[in-house]
């Protein structure tokens, strides 16, 4: 690593740990600006200014990662399997490609006006008591999941009840949801990073039909296509403009949206090994989680970044919040009770 032109406070968290292929590693920090990169040029940028944004995964305890500009999600959950075995399978299919030069125009417009439509949060700035906060992540399980049809809808209006009047002053909350544009099913250590993103406004009294409707229709506008399409463009600009870019980004102390969620899918596995998929968090984005059905249970983690001012007895708050949220949505973990529905106008 450089020296580092990035405040500490503004960093990636967590920070690098072991390797889970330190071959690729040493690949990429000895030439970083490799056109095989793709996307992952972007993260480069980051790495310039002397911060890393890393994929990060515990396996059985022990926490490995790889540079972000290297592979993206699903990637990165190939590396793992091969390693490990779990037994994953990762053949399901994004949703294809715009098809006509109008199709891409709608996309892209999509995207502008997403993009126009994000005001800045207002992010309660908590005063830790010194030498306390810290990033962190929690992790819940769930066995059972009634809705699997609206999966993503469900665990995203639950965290955002918990986090948003915790972090935000209103009850309206951008998420970035990342989305796969692979068009190959089976990734190798030679595929480039292939994802891209939309955003969903979360609201705190928003049905859980409702914020499945948002995700469909932004998916079928294409508004994932349109950020991909710009972010590509955006890789001929060269070198010089990406890091200018990035480093008047890291100048700025606004926050757009309150977190990433990442839906990996039901990727199935043996479940023999102990899996966390944990995700990468920022200050611009302090909330990471990760969704994935593994082992034949829902697996949810959520990261927290330094920024956020928590200490672990506030991480285990929001770990007992998000698990009592959930439950009282029918998710159960083993040895739950299953919640009786309330009666109308019952607290």
């Amino acid at each position: 690593m450089k020296p580092s032109l990035v405040p500490a406070a503004r960093r990636s968290w967590p920070p690098p740990g072991e390797f889970l292929e330190p071959e690729l590693a040493k690949a990429y920090y000895a030439d970083p600006w490799n056109e095989k990169y793709g996307l992952g040029l972007y993260f480069s940028a980051l790495y310039e200014l002397g911060d890393d944004m890393l994929m990060n995964a515990e396996v059985d305890g022990r926490r490995y990662c790889l540079p972000h500009a290297v592979c993206d999600g699903i990637g990165f959950i190939k590396l793992l399997n091969d390693r490990f075995d779990l037994g994953v399978d990762l053949s399901a299919k994004p949703y294809p490609a715009p098809t006509s030069v109008r199709a891409w125009g709608r996309s892209v417009a999509a995207a502008y006006v997403s993009s126009r439509r994000s005001p800045d949060l207002d992010l309660i700035r908590r005063q830790p008591v010194a030498g306390e906060a810290q990033g962190g992540f929690v992790h819940l399980r769930f066995e059972h999941v009634p809705d699997q049809r609206r999966v993503l809808a469900l665990f995203l209006s639950a965290v955002h009840r918990v986090c948003a009047p915790r972090f935000c002053n209103g009850d309206t909350c951008r998420w970035m949801i990342p989305v796969s544009v692979r068009t190959q099913t089976e990734p190798s250590a030679e595929s480039s990073l292939e994802a891209s993103y939309l955003f969903v406004s979360a609201k705190l009294g928003a049905s859980l039909d409702e914020t499945h409707e948002q995700l469909l229709s932004r998916l079928k506008a294409g508004e994932h296509w349109g950020y991909y399409l710009l972010a590509k463009l955006g890789l001929h600009l060269g070198r010089w403009v990406l890091v200018r870019g990035t480093r008047q980004n890291l100048g700025r102390s606004r926050v757009r949206c309150l977190g990433s969620f990442s839906f990996f899918g039901r990727f199935g596995g043996n479940g023999r090994r102990d899996l966390a998929l944990i995700h990468s968090v920022r200050p611009e984005r302090p909330i990471g989680c990760a969704l994935y059905e593994y082992g034949g249970s829902f697996h949810l983690t959520v990261s927290f970044h330094p920024a956020l001012g928590l200490g672990p007895d506030d991480m285990r708050e929001i770990e007992l919040a998000l698990h009592e949220e959930l439950r009282a949505a029918g998710c159960l973990r083993e040895g739950d009770a299953v919640c009786a529905p309330k009666a109308n106008g019952a607290p």
